[in-house]
């Protein structure tokens, strides 16, 4: 059980809980992301194989820092998956340790990412929660290095009669001491972007609204696609275009425009974007 030997309590304060009630990620890990901009990644894939190869790690470098994944190489269906525990949680709680206690419905999960219910639909979704405890991710930002799992615990609660996820002692610090982000009334907009090259433009999309909406920001499509880890060899880069040609309307959506000719994307600011500041420090 997740909260064997563990005593559950309140918050340490109402900043706290507000935190953790309407965060879904943090947003530096949605910048700099160890989710990978595909819907699933196929064993025979130049990535897969470089990931083993190289001991089961994949290293990459950005303008935003640095990220190291090991163990298991994840994709934009962990991150849903993920986001609509965390905008959907019945309830969170943290423990005695720091840790924090997430419990949701399965059912309500899966209805969410619009998938038939049913026992295959629930072990899949449980054994996606399981990959994501399994990744181990190193990441550094101006200067900061973090080493973490994500969730450290899934299990079903029979005292909450509910499932459960423990947020890691590293993460949920991370959390309270990082600017995270709530787009509870997107996610279902950006889950039900379907087709080849799905994970791409959902990918852009969670870069993109991490940043300021009262600001323009732009950026050139080679250091975008960097960033999020997609290949801009030259068959890649050209699917890329393509993808992006093809979603404008869905790009639109949240206020992000791709200008082809110049191979630049322009964000405006999206709506329903909320950003939670990180909390002080408690002595």
């Amino acid at each position: 059980m997740i909260s064997k030997g563990l005593s559950l309590f309140g918050f340490a304060n109402n900043q706290q809980k507000e935190k953790f009630d309407n965060s879904m990620q943090l947003v530096d890990e949605m910048r700099v992301s160890p989710f990978f901009p595909l819907e699933k990644i196929s064993h025979n894939s130049k990535l897969a194989k470089d990931f083993k190869t190289n001991g089961n790690r994949h290293i990459r470098q950005t303008s935003w820092g640095t990220v190291e994944i090991r163990n298991r190489l994840l994709t934009q269906n962990h991150l849903e998956i993920f986001s609509a525990i965390m905008a959907h949680k019945k309830e969170s709680k943290e423990l005695k340790s720091g840790r924090v206690a997430i419990y949701f419905s399965m059912f309500e999960i899966s209805q969410v990412l619009d998938l038939k219910w049913g026992g295959k639909t629930s072990k899949e979704l449980e054994q996606r929660v399981q990959e994501i405890a399994d990744t181990r991710v190193l990441r550094t930002i101006s200067g900061n290095k973090d080493d973490y799992r994500i969730i450290e615990n899934v299990a079903f609660s029979e005292k909450h009669e509910m499932w459960g996820i423990v947020l890691s002692e590293e993460y949920s610090e991370l959390f309270k001491r990082g600017v995270t982000i709530g787009y509870k009334k997107r996610l279902e907009e950006i889950i039900a972007i379907e087709g080849k090259g799905a994970g791409l433009i959902k990918a852009v999309i969670n870069f993109f609204i991490t940043h300021d909406s009262t600001k323009q920001h732009r950026i050139t499509l080679l250091q975008l696609l960097d960033t999020i880890a997609y290949p801009t060899e030259k068959r890649q880069l050209r699917t890329a275009i393509e993808t992006l040609n093809k979603s404008k309307n869905i790009l639109s959506n949240f206020n992000i425009i791709f200008y082809n000719k110049d191979k630049i994307l322009e964000y405006n600011g999206a709506e329903h974007i909320k950003f939670l500041p990180a909390l002080p420090l408690i002595k």
